[in-house]
C-alpha cells in the first residue's frame, strides 16, 4: 500500500470517530434536553396539582369555617336560651335540693404534718483484739532462725496493739459524748415536737368544740348562734352566673322572726340576648336581642322567684325550728335618675308565716301572682325600681336600745299601776306590746331611760298594711296628760321616720288632746285601755289615782 493511502485512510477514520463522537454528543445533548423538558412538564404538572389541592384545602377551611360559625351561632343561641330557661325555672329547680346544714364540713380534721425528730446515732468502731491478724508475727523464716528480730517484731506489734487500743478508748469517749448530744438534743426536739403536736390537736379540737357549742346554741335561738348559722346558709346558696348574694340579717329569739335585707339583681344582670345568627356575607355574628318588654317580664318573673327562692332555702335549712316567720326586703344596688348617684333601694317586701308557706305548692305558683297574694309590697312595675317601704327594718346601730326584763308576770289584782316604779312601767309597756305584735313576727324594743322624755319604746310592726316602725311612749302620769306631750310625740314621729306613735298612760287625756290628735298617726290609750290590754294577756290590776298620789308623796 502506498504512503499517501495509508494516510487517507487514517484520515477517513479520524472523521468517523469525530462524526461518532459529535453524534455521541448530540445524542448526550438531544436527551438531556428531552429529560430537561420531561422534569420541567412533571413539575408544572405537581405544581397544578399543588395548586388545585390548595384551593382544595382553602375551599374546605371555608366550608368548616362557615359550618363551625354556623354551628357556634346555634351554639351561642342554645346557651343564651338555656341560661333565661334556667332563670325562668329558678325557683322549680331550687325545690329539688337538699338544703341540710353540714356541721361536719365545718370541723377541722386535718393530720398534724410536721416532721418527727429522728435521733442520730453515731458509728461507734469495733474494740481492736490482740488476736486480730493485724497484730500478729507474719510468716517469715528469718524469725524462726533470727530469735532477736522475732521478739523485736513481737515488741513492735505489742505497742502497735496498744497504742490502737488507746486510741480507740479516746475514739469511744468522744463518741459517746457525741451520741449523749445527740440524744440530749433529740430529747428537746421531742419535748418541742410534741408540744406543737399538743397545741395543734388542742386547737383543732377547741375549733370543733366551738362549733358544737354553736349548734347547741343555734338549737335553744340564741341570737347571735342563730345569726351565724343563716349567715352561712346564705353564703353558700348559689346564685346564677351575675346575681349577688350580698344581705344582712336580724333574729328576734323572742318572735322567732328573720328579718332579712337581700340584693337582687338588676336588669342589666339578665341575660338580653335572644338569638344569634351568623351573617355569612359579612362573616360575622349578629346578635338579636329581647324586646324591652320580653326582658322586663323575664326579669320581673326572676325578681319574685328569687324572692320566694331565698325564703324557701331558709325555712328548709332551718333545722332547728328556730323559725316562726320571715320578713324578706329584697333591696338593688341602682342609680338614682334624679341625682345620677348610686343608692340602694327596697324594691320588694313580704312577710311570711313558716307553716303558711310550706304549705304552699311552689312548683305550679305565679311567683308574682302570690307575692301580691300574700300581701307583698312592691310598686306595680317592679322593674322600674321604684322604692318601697320595708314591712320591717331593724336598726341594728339603734343605741338606744337597752336590755329589757320581764314585769308583766308579776303584776296581780293587788298592783296599782299610777303607783309602780317608772321604769317597771315602761319594760311592762314593753311586754305587752310584744305581745300584740307577736303573732305577726313584731318585735318591741326599749329603749335608754328617758324619764318621760323622748323615746320609751319602739316596736315594728311586720304587718304589709299597717307595718313599720312605731314610736311608744309610756307616762305612768297621776294628772291629766297635757297636749304639749302629745304634740311632743308627734314631732318624735316625724323625726324618727316612723308610721304611727303610741302614747299610754295610767291617766287620762284632755279634749285638746284628742282634737290635736284627730287625721294625725297618733293612737291615746288612757288607764281603761291599758287595763284592757292588761286583761287580754291573762293578768288583772287596778288604777287609783288619788292612792298612787299618796305613794308617789310618801316615797318623795
Amino acid at each position: 500500500m502506498s504512503r499517501s493511502s495509508g494516510v487517507y485512510t487514517f484520515l477517513r477514520a479520524m472523521d468517523r470517530a469525530a462524526r461518532h463522537t459529535e453524534a455521541q454528543r448530540r445524542r448526550a445533548y438531544n436527551q438531556s434536553v428531552r429529560e430537561e423538558r420531561q422534569r420541567i412538564r412533571e413539575a408544572n404538572r405537581w405544581h397544578r396539582l399543588a395548586e388545585r389541592e390548595k384551593i382544595r384545602r382553602k375551599k374546605e377551611q371555608r366550608q368548616k369555617f362557615l359550618s363551625d360559625s354556623f354551628d357556634n351561632a346555634t351554639r351561642m343561641t342554645n346557651d343564651y336560651n338555656e341560661q333565661v330557661s334556667q332563670l325562668n325555672q329558678l325557683l322549680e329547680n331550687s325545690l329539688s335540693r337538699t338544703y341540710k346544714f353540714d356541721w361536719s364540713a365545718l370541723k377541722k380534721k386535718s393530720k398534724f404534718l410536721e416532721v418527727k425528730p429522728v435521733l442520730s446515732k453515731v458509728t461507734f468502731p469495733e474494740e481492736p483484739s490482740r488476736t486480730d491478724e493485724k497484730y500478729q508475727v507474719p510468716r517469715n523464716p528469718v524469725y524462726l532462725v533470727f530469735k532477736s528480730k522475732l521478739k523485736k517484731k513481737e515488741d513492735e506489734l505489742e505497742r502497735l496493739f496498744k497504742n490502737d487500743k488507746e486510741k480507740w478508748k479516746q475514739k469511744i469517749l468522744a463518741l459517746t459524748k457525741k451520741q449523749k448530744n445527740f440524744e440530749s438534743s433529740y430529747e428537746q426536739e421531742m419535748v418541742a415536737y410534741n408540744k406543737k403536736k399538743d397545741t395543734f390537736y388542742k386547737k383543732q379540737e377547741e375549733f370543733n368544740h366551738n362549733i358544737d357549742v354553736w349548734k347547741d346554741s343555734y338549737k335553744k335561738k340564741d341570737k347571735a348562734a342563730t345569726e351565724k348559722f343563716f349567715n352561712n346558709v346564705l353564703k353558700n346558696i348559689s346564685n346564677p352566673a351575675k346575681f349577688p348574694n350580698e344581705y344582712t340579717i336580724q333574729y328576734s329569739p323572742e318572735g322567732e322572726n328573720l328579718i332579712v335585707n337581700y340584693t337582687l339583681p338588676t336588669l342589666e344582670d339578665i341575660p338580653n340576648v335572644k338569638e344569634v345568627k351568623f351573617i355569612k356575607s359579612k362573616e360575622d355574628y349578629q346578635e338579636k336581642l329581647f324586646s324591652a318588654s320580653e326582658l322586663k317580664k323575664i326579669y320581673e318573673n326572676v325578681l319574685y322567684q328569687q324572692v320566694f327562692r331565698i325564703i324557701y332555702i331558709l325555712f328548709k335549712a332551718d333545722e332547728a325550728n328556730t323559725l316562726s316567720s320571715i320578713v324578706f326586703n329584697g333591696y338593688v344596688n341602682t342609680i338614682n335618675k334624679a341625682t345620677g348617684k348610686d343608692v340602694y333601694v327596697c324594691v320588694a317586701s313580704i312577710q311570711f308565716n313558716k307553716k303558711e308557706f310550706m304549705e304552699l305548692n311552689l312548683k305550679n305558683i305565679d311567683a308574682k301572682i302570690a307575692f301580691k297574694e300574700h300581701k307583698g309590697i312592691s310598686c306595680a312595675q317592679i322593674e322600674t325600681l321604684t322604692p318601697v317601704q320595708p314591712i320591717m327594718q331593724l336598726d341594728k346601730n339603734d343605741k338606744r336600745f337597752v336590755q329589757s326584763y320581764e314585769v308583766l308576770e308579776k303584776v296581780n289584782k293587788g298592783t296599782n299601776l299610777a303607783a309602780i316604779d317608772w321604769k317597771d312601767f315602761e319594760n311592762l309597756i314593753r311586754e305587752i306590746f310584744e305581745k300584740e305584735f307577736a303573732e305577726n313576727g313584731g318585735e318591741c324594743k326599749v329603749t335608754q331611760a328617758s324619764r318621760d322624755g323622748g323615746v320609751d319604746a319602739i316596736a315594728f310592726d311586720p304587718d304589709p298594711i299597717r307595718g313599720g316602725k312605731i314610736v311608744i311612749q309610756a307616762k305612768r302620769y297621776t294628772n291629766v296628760v297635757d297636749v304639749s306631750a302629745v304634740r311632743d310625740l308627734y314631732g318624735t314621729v316625724v323625726n324618727e321616720g316612723a308610721i304611727k306613735g303610741i302614747l299610754v298612760t295610767t291617766s287620762d287625756y284632755g279634749a285638746d288632746s284628742y282634737k290635736f290628735v284627730k287625721n294625725k298617726p297618733i293612737t291615746l290609750l288612757n288607764g281603761a285601755n291599758l287595763l284592757y290590754l292588761l286583761e287580754k294577756y291573762g293578768q288583772k290590776a287596778y288604777i287609783d289615782i288619788k292612792e298612787a298620789k299618796a305613794i308617789l308623796k310618801a316615797e318623795k
